[in-house]
């Protein structure tokens, strides 16, 4: 997110004496992609990351400070998950997770955390077990943690190793990268997605999967094609290659296909295959563009104009997506600066906007894997 939103915060810092929240680290530099984790309970579609059944309820402090041990379901609104400090809101739920939050995602048993240390945590009810090392501060638009069903990947930066930690069984696995042979920082190492149980990676020997149960590696890429992956949804590839001098966004099963060119630049797809979604169309930076991938028509709801700026940044499921919408950016004080949340529907075009959120947003955190507080 670069351009209109990177100005208007630049432009609000200046006029500021402390500036409340640094929206430009939202996007570090150029096309930073938001990756899709969804944040879901399971298969059975609750938006949590577990039931309170399966945990003890004093594990849920209300927002009041009390104890919330009556609930035995959680709302759908729980699809509307960030984090502030060391908790994490999940709807109308926190999790006192008992470590600073730089960057989060959330899987379908829990949450996998990263440390301003750099320190990865997993949490799945208990307290958090130190798993790992990350990168905290990784090069151009990676992230610093993904996720898939109950799998979460990050790069060790200390042994040069792609972790892999299955929270369904709390198994870590590690590979090691490909370092030698030519200057990675040209190419850096990478970490892109985990679709089911295949991981995509970047190293020196172009870009990899791997298998997450057999651990077979596989080159299905060159590095010199300069070409990012964005997303990856039941092996359909969403990435960006050189094309005519320009930076085509492309989505299929071939890494090497560069048409049909959509309507975005990088984003996320969809559970089912069906969407994109993207804080960047073609031509434009900071203009979130939402796609049917059939046929490329935009569905951007209309909401999103309502706003300084807008962002759709998890899918709950194939039709339905949080997001949230900036205002107050032209503002002089504090307080004219806010932030939304969102529940969208693309078939109806609607979004309905949560009476659960941040209030203080000087530490606002979304589960995509990336730092995005000050």
């Amino acid at each position: 997110m670069t351009g209109l939103l990177k100005d208007l915060m630049h432009d609000r810092a200046d006029r500021l004496n402390q500036p409340v929240l640094d929206l430009a680290a939202i996007t570090r530099a150029g096309e930073r992609r938001v990756r899709r984790r969804r944040i879901v309970g399971g298969a059975s579609g609750l938006a949590a990351v577990v039931t309170l059944t399966a945990l003890a309820p004093a594990l849920f402090d209300g927002r009041d400070g009390g104890d919330d041990t009556n609930r035995t379901a959680v709302s759908e609104a729980a699809v509307l998950t960030w984090a502030a400090g060391d908790v994490i809101h999940a709807g109308d739920l926190t999790h006192q997770i008992g470590h600073d939050i730089h960057a989060f995602v959330a899987t379908d048993r829990g949450y996998v955390l990263a440390d301003p240390d750099g320190g990865v945590w997993s949490w799945t009810g208990g307290p958090a077990e130190r798993v790992g090392t990350a990168m905290t501060d990784p090069s151009g638009s990676s992230a610093v943690l993904v996720a898939e069903g109950a799998w979460a990947g990050w790069m060790d930066p200390d042994h040069d190793e792609f972790v892999f930690l299955d929270q369904a069984t709390g198994n870590v696995q590690r590979t090691p990268a490909a370092t030698g042979g030519r200057d990675l920082d040209e190419s850096p190492l990478r970490m892109f997605a985990i679709d089911g149980t295949t991981a995509y990676v970047r190293d020196a020997r172009g870009i990899v999967t791997i298998d997450l149960v057999s651990g077979n590696v596989a080159v299905i890429g060159s590095v010199k094609a300069g070409t990012e992956i964005h997303d990856v949804e039941g092996g359909l590839i969403l990435h960006s290659l050189s094309k005519d001098d320009l930076q085509a966004t492309v989505a299929s099963r071939d890494l090497a296909a560069d048409e049909p060119a959509l309507g975005v630049r990088g984003g996320d797809i969809s559970p089912g295959g069906t969407y994109v979604m993207s804080e960047n169309s073609a031509t434009e930076s900071d203009t979130f563009t939402l796609l049917r991938l059939s046929d490329g028509e935009e569905l951007t709801p209309a909401v999103a104009k309502d706003y300084d700026f807008f962002l759709g940044y998890a899918w709950f499921d194939d039709d339905t997506y949080s997001a949230f919408g900036l205002r107050g950016t032209g503002g002089t004080s504090e307080s004219s600066l806010s932030i939304e949340l969102l529940t969208c529907q693309v078939d109806a075009g609607s979004c309905q906007v949560s009476d659960e959120g941040p209030t203080d947003i000087e530490n606002f955190e979304i589960p995509v894997g990336m730092h995005i507080g000050d």
